[in-house]
């Protein structure tokens, strides 16, 4: 069991409080002062505070949470504004951090929830083409992936015009230089190889950053570290449609 306390609307949070509240065991209270006031099972063993931005927490409150849930857990998931929290001298104590871009990995396996809703390998119908100037991170990518037991290869931006044909392509954000760019390196694709659908990994995501991509073609935004299982969802989704 969790118990989530804070924002489960936030658009940075939606995706990790859809995964929670779908296992069955994760309890919501929308404040601090809620779950103290209105407590569940005082041996619930994990308690996750959403945080979108750096209020601080004063010590007493926390501390009232504490003896309210003295076998529990904590863990902060913060949202983009609290990046460099730790920084600041105060940051909250007592917790595990995880950043809303990191949830479906670090949430996951912190929380101890039943993990069966995570997606499982696609059966996909064409290769997954890894985009990169980087050759180490395109190599990481495939590594992955191809442990998934999914058919992938990493392609250079040059070798786009003459590879193919793909299913999915997942472009790694050194390959951008503006959202104007790509399109045209995605219109040269599909005139090559047919309709391939686009996933962007990047470093620290915002969520203003994920609408421009969507409104320019994206599929999905990917944040580094690589996030598997979030990959994993997107060509589910790939295969089901198809």
């Amino acid at each position: 069991m969790m118990l989530w306390i804070g924002d489960n609307q936030h658009p940075e949070f939606r995706d990790a409080w859809t995964w929670a509240s779908q296992s069955g065991q994760c309890e919501h209270r929308d404040s601090i002062d809620a779950a103290i006031e209105h407590p569940v099972a005082r041996s619930i063993p994990r308690i996750v505070i959403a945080r979108a931005d750096r209020q601080p927490l004063p010590a007493a409150t926390f501390s009232a949470l504490q003896q309210q849930y003295p076998l529990a857990s904590y863990a902060t998931l913060l949202g983009s504004l609290c990046e460099g929290e730790q920084r600041t001298g105060t940051p909250w104590p007592h917790c595990q951090r995880i950043y809303w871009h990191r949830w479906s990995f670090q949430l996951v396996a912190w929380s101890g929830l039943d993990s069966q809703a995570l997606p499982s390998a696609p059966a996909t119908s064409g290769y997954i083409g890894i985009v990169s100037r980087s050759r180490w991170i395109g190599a990481g990518v495939v590594d992955s992936l191809r442990h998934a037991n999914i058919p992938c290869v990493a392609v250079a931006p040059q070798q786009l015009a003459v590879a193919g044909p793909y299913s999915d392509l997942l472009w790694d954000d050194s390959v951008i230089a503006t959202l104007d760019d790509w399109q045209a390196q995605a219109a040269a694709v599909a005139a090559h190889a047919g309709t391939a659908r686009h996933h962007w990994l990047v470093s620290s995501p915002r969520v203003e950053t994920w609408h421009a991509l969507q409104a320019s073609g994206f599929e999905s935004l990917h944040s580094k570290p690589l996030d598997l299982d979030g990959i994993l969802d997107s060509l589910n989704r790939r295969a089901a449609t198809a």
